[in-house]
């Protein structure tokens, strides 16, 4: 058994690491994690309204921000900061929430 137990420690030895490739997930910029945070504040009547209007506003780079609650405003105001491939991610992540 202490001749066995040996063989395996020197194939143990004598295997090479390997480093484990993870896929990162891309980080969220700080205006689409104060969309997602602001949005899950929102009533689910203002969260349809904002829903409604980015879509609406979706192509242009600068839309008016929304008037209500805080909430809304204050999601209208980061979703204006985001660069077009973040409205684009955005918008599927709005999708995903109705």
């Amino acid at each position: 058994d202490a001749q066995e137990s040996r063989g395996l420690g020197d194939v143990y030895k004598r295997q090479v690491p390997v480093a484990a490739v993870v896929a990162e997930e891309p980080k969220a910029s700080q205006a689409q994690e104060m969309v997602n945070y602001w949005y899950g504040q929102a009533t689910k009547e203002e969260q349809s309204a904002v829903t409604d209007w980015a879509f609406k506003n979706r192509k242009n780079a600068s839309p008016a921000s929304i008037e209500g609650s805080k909430e809304i405003e204050m999601v209208s105001y980061w979703f204006n900061k985001l660069d077009s491939e973040e409205k684009s991610q955005t918008m599927i992540w709005l999708l995903e929430q109705e």
